[in-house]
């Protein structure tokens, strides 16, 4: 008669095996996780801070390449973007919602250097959720590599090129503290590069770069602007440059404006423009004005939306899962949402105001199948039917785009998928 199994909190699973070899390898996989630093708010944890697949998750090279070729057109954007800026209020009027005029427009002469993607498959296509230039998942991506007995040298060569000698962090990121620690041993050890990491508040008048800027730009405009005048110095070489577009969540709009085809197709060229536009769910900003037509067409098809928070005078709100909201929920919450959002609202959150949103069309991850190290009944189980979130990571070095990492993580009972107990995350295999 089988066990009867505990349950893992946000986890639909059955048994996939007992069989002793593969849960002493899913033991030797946790172990090796922590010994490498998978840790998060918890001090010298029991378990990794999430649940670790069976084995490595492969994609085929057909996908790989599309992932590349997106990953590059994603940098041709971005360049583009920075080239139309300086001449057009309507780029302008969008990205420099909620920046501060000392802190627009700065390093337009500099290109991007790296970003991550968090990206769906949806009907096997790669789609693009968000594109983040200041990133974390360096470090863990070592130690997830390390467990399977896969390398990440692509990803630390690519980072040690660019000569990085600090890390600076917003202070209120003091959580990815032993994620970036693990960077910083890693660089010692491979390349006997000295990378010390500490917080923007303590930047001093001898400090000079390349730094790697753990902090998005509108962290910037909570410091004294003394502070902020040495942040933002010309001397200062940041491993990305100090252009706000590239965090703007709703940096893609332009490609569904039929008044920018032309520009871009014409500064990208017309092989990037169309697989980025393919890859790009349709996304518009949101007139919030409270008028029954926006009302309306907001619940029209609120299965196929999302809409996600642009701009809030809190900016807890723009930071990762937290500002946004998915139309699959039930008509009446929604309708209470889209209230909000049409009132420049946070929903459930009345006291902030002035909120600028977007929407976008809801990406349907395709389903998969993971087996996993269930560390509460000593076994590998099942995740059914999971969505998926691939981490790519991109470094542009002489000029070309390299695909030089990845993760994947998988839940089966929440529509945002990200880290934490009820995830299961794999090393990518890009072979």
């Amino acid at each position: 008669m089988p066990k009867e199994l505990k349950p893992i909190k946000g986890v639909n699973f059955t048994t996939w095996s007992t069989k002793k070899e593969e849960v002493a390898a899913g033991h030797d996989i946790e172990k090796t996780l922590l010994a490498e630093g998978a840790e998060f708010r918890e001090k010298n944890p029991a378990h990794p801070p999430w649940l670790a697949a069976r084995q490595p998750f492969a994609l085929n090279r057909e996908t790989v390449n599309k992932i590349k070729d997106i990953g590059r057109a994603t940098f041709s954007y971005f360049d583009a973007i920075q080239r139309l800026y300086p001449d057009s209020p309507a780029v302008r009027q969008v990205i420099d919602a909620g920046i501060s005029e000392d802190l627009r427009g700065l390093d337009l002469d500099k290109k991007l250097t790296t970003f991550r993607f968090d990206m769906i498959i949806e009907n096997g296509e790669p789609m693009i959720g968000e594109v983040e230039e200041v990133y974390s998942a360096i470090g863990f991506t070592h130690a997830i590599n390390a467990a399977y007995h896969m390398d990440s040298d692509l990803l630390y060569e690519s980072l040690a090129q660019t000569g990085v000698r600090h890390i600076l962090m917003d202070e209120k990121w003091s959580d990815y503290g032993p994620e970036l620690s693990i960077v910083q041993k890693r660089l010692k050890a491979q390349f006997d590069m000295d990378i010390k990491i500490g917080f923007f508040p303590e930047f001093d008048d001898g400090m000079d770069g390349p730094i790697y800027r753990f902090a998005y730009m509108k962290s910037f405009q909570r410091y004294p602007q003394a502070l902020r005048k040495k942040i933002i110095s010309d001397r200062i070489h940041y491993t990305n440059p100090l252009f706000h577009g590239f965090a703007a969540k709703s940096i893609f709009i332009f490609l569904f404006d039929e008044s920018f085809k032309d520009s871009l197709q014409d500064a990208m060229g017309q092989t990037d423009y169309d697989i980025l536009k393919r890859a790009s769910p349709l996304s518009e900003l949101i007139d919030s004005n409270g008028s029954s037509e926006g009302f309306d067409a907001l619940m029209e098809n609120r299965r196929q939306t999302v809409i996600k928070v642009v701009h809030s005078p809190d900016p807890d709100y723009e930071w990762g899962a937290r500002g946004v909201y998915m139309g699959q929920t039930n008509k009446n919450r929604w309708a209470k949402i889209v209230e909000s959002v049409l009132k420049a609202e946070i929903p459930n959150h009345p006291e902030v105001k002035h909120v600028k949103f977007m929407r976008e069309r809801f990406v349907t991850s395709d389903r998969y199948d993971i087996p996993f190290f269930d560390p509460v009944n000593d076994q590998i189980s099942l995740m059914p039917k999971a969505t998926i979130l691939l981490r790519p990571i991109f470094f542009r070095q002489d000029g070309e785009s390299r695909l030089v990492s990845s993760t994947a993580t998988f839940v089966n009972t929440s529509k945002k998928v990200h880290w934490g107990g009820h995830a299961v995350v794999a090393p990518v295999d890009l072979s």
